[in-house]
């Protein structure tokens, strides 16, 4: 009997088998237009100081005024916007030590940790993310986020203690689904999820794209 328990808890403590796990390899592209949206349909719960700071600077943001759009200064996107962006297609690798997204924007990578960080390094543009697997699900807890990110890109802010929770899963061979909860209390007042639906582009090369040379022919900075 003492051996059978042992072989049990072995079993609910092992990760999932690398099989179950494959399904997220590939490359990615999100649907929609790069606005979180909270999951429920309710308005998103920004407080008042911080829902009058977004919408002061919301039209800057989006017209790619690098004033207040770090990324066109060609500073990191940070996420989750970089991942939710319809022009930003990733590919996912999976490896023992960490899942990868890299993505086509100026040949970023973002490293998720599937070992839980010692300490706390941050503020970073990608945020520090320790990941695991539940069953066919990656889970992946996000802190540390730069305070020159915007969630989306609409810039949706948030603040230094800022907790995210992303949910990847599959829905079928040609999709995959992340729900994203924000736990912000500096910003909002209660956690609330969106959800992006991404599609998989077999074959499709993610190509190099160097943001210097993009925003330097758009005339938008000097050589």
């Amino acid at each position: 009997m003492a051996k059978g328990m042992m072989m049990a808890l072995a079993l609910l403590g092992a990760a999932a088998p690398a099989a179950a796990q494959d399904w997220i390899e590939g490359v990615w592209q999100a649907r929609g237009d790069g606005m979180l949206k909270p999951a429920d349909g309710k308005p998103i719960p920004l407080k008042p100081e911080a829902a009058k700071a977004w919408n002061a600077q919301k039209a800057a943001f989006m017209a790619g005024d690098p004033k207040v759009d770090f990324s066109r200064r060609c500073k990191p996107p940070g996420e989750p916007r970089m991942m939710s962006d319809p022009k930003t297609p990733f590919a996912v690798i999976v490896t023992k030590p960490r899942v990868l997204f890299a993505y086509q924007w100026n040949r970023l990578v973002r490293m998720i940790e599937m070992e839980p960080p010692r300490e706390v390094i941050g503020p970073v543009y990608f945020g520090q993310n320790a990941g695991h697997w539940e069953g066919d699900t990656l889970v992946v807890d996000v802190q540390a986020l730069h305070p020159n990110t915007g969630l989306d890109r609409s810039g949706l802010p948030h603040g230094e203690r800022a907790r995210l929770t992303e949910r990847f899963r599959s829905l079928g061979p040609k999709q995959m689904e992340a729900t994203i909860t924000i736990n912000d209390p500096e910003t909002y007042s209660a956690p609330w999820t969106a959800r992006v639906v991404f599609d998989r582009l077999p074959g499709l090369t993610v190509k190099e794209d160097i943001c210097l040379d993009r925003e330097n022919l758009a005339g938008k900075l000097k050589q």
